[in-house]
């Protein structure tokens, strides 16, 4: 199964998605949570082959020609990649009528016409968001990188706070067992792989919970996928 792939996508929403609403600063919250997601998808990358790593900074996502003309900056935000691999974030969620809207290797997956770029110095990107009117494209997402998290699978060891996502860290801190994300990233593993069937549970906590009752040393044989 692809990582991109529509099953794939709900799966990892159903576990790491955050609720709509609004952060301290009332900047509005689509709920994608993006840092859980982000280091999720690090991982399963690195099992598949793919040397990439946390990426932070900033997200502007821009389009002129739909029903609802935008210019949105997205701070902070969270994906991963490597200059050799490009962009990847599948923590785009319910974005104008689409449940999800993922980019694999600087590519909006099943739409052509996304320009998807990444820029290492601010200036370029408050430029873009400048002179996004007279781009000659309709629909742009430009990712600033300030800077990388580097993989380290120990970082597994520390469990939710792993994330750097409150919205997770809250969830899983209800359950007594450091090895719940661990197990949330085997699960997907498998899923991804043909070896586990989905969740069949829409409530994100009950979700969880069936996890926590999963007898296996997540660790073990998620370090064994890197070798």
């Amino acid at each position: 199964m692809k990582l991109t792939s529509h099953a794939f996508l709900k799966e990892l929403h159903l576990l790491f998605g955050g609720t709509k609403g609004r952060v301290d600063n009332g900047i509005p919250d689509g709920g994608w949570n993006c840092f859980a997601k982000a280091f999720v998808t690090m991982y399963l990358c690195r099992f598949r082959g793919m040397e990439v790593d946390v990426c932070d900074g900033k997200l502007l996502i821009g389009q002129k020609n739909v029903s609802s003309p935008h210019l949105t900056t997205i701070e902070p935000h969270a994906w991963v990649g490597s200059p050799q691999i490009g962009v990847i974030d599948l923590s785009i969620h319910d974005f104008e009528g689409r449940n999800f809207l993922p980019i694999f290797q600087d590519n909006a997956i099943d739409i052509s016409d996304w320009v998807v770029g990444t820029t290492l110095k601010e200036s370029e990107f408050l430029r873009i968001s400048d002179e996004f009117c007279n781009l000659r494209k309709d629909s742009y997402m430009l990712y600033f990188l300030e800077r990388n998290r580097l993989f380290e699978f120990e970082d597994l060891f520390s469990g939710s706070r792993a994330v750097n996502s409150p919205v997770t860290t809250k969830l899983l801190e209800k359950f007594n067992d450091d090895s719940l994300l661990a197990k949330g990233i085997l699960h997907l593993y498998k899923f991804l792989e043909g070896k586990q069937n989905a969740i069949a549970l829409v409530n994100r906590i009950e979700a969880w919970e069936s996890l926590n009752k999963w007898d296996v040393d997540a660790f073990s044989e998620l370090s064994l996928l890197l070798k």
